[in-house]
């Protein structure tokens, strides 16, 4: 059986451990925007992360940690443009290559999600590189729709 559970400082190194195959995915699909990182840098700044208000998950199956991600409230002032907005942005979401398709990201997700009911807030919102195709199924099919498409040209 799954479980997942809030993640603390103590488990910054964990998650840089879980980060390690969704990092080496963006480095092998985009290596100019992309590059090989120092674990213990990234665990560093997951500590920093934490320490500033983020929340963290880890999911576990027969103790074995087999996803994780990583949540930040955003609250935007209204605007001249804009209407005020208040949502959790799923900064991070990864599952190591031999949990996929088992519905880790759905609990992770579905964590995030009754957190946000639970304090009120409406949406969550997530961002995913244009390379990501089978995250993109996989968001889709937990209910999420495209909201903008950012565009990239040469100078």
């Amino acid at each position: 059986t799954m479980i997942v559970r809030r993640a603390g400082p103590a488990d910054a190194d964990l998650l840089a451990a879980l980060n390690s195959a969704v990092q080496e995915l963006h480095l092998h699909a985009a290596p100019d925007l992309f590059r090989v990182v120092d674990v213990s840098a990234v665990a560093a700044w997951f500590r920093a992360q934490l320490a500033d208000g983020a929340t963290a998950w880890i999911a576990e199956e027969a103790g074995a940690a087999v996803g994780y991600a990583l949540a930040i409230t955003r609250r935007r002032p209204e605007g001249v443009f804009g209407n005020a907005r208040q949502y959790v942005e799923i900064d991070q979401v990864g599952v190591a290559s031999t949990a996929r398709r088992r519905g880790v990201c759905r609990a992770l997700i579905d964590r995030i999600r009754e957190r946000a009911r639970a304090e009120g807030i409406p949406q969550v919102v997530l961002k995913s590189w244009a390379f990501n195709t089978d995250a993109h199924h996989a968001f889709r099919r937990l209910g999420f729709t495209p909201e903008t498409i950012q565009f990239v040209a040469e100078s």
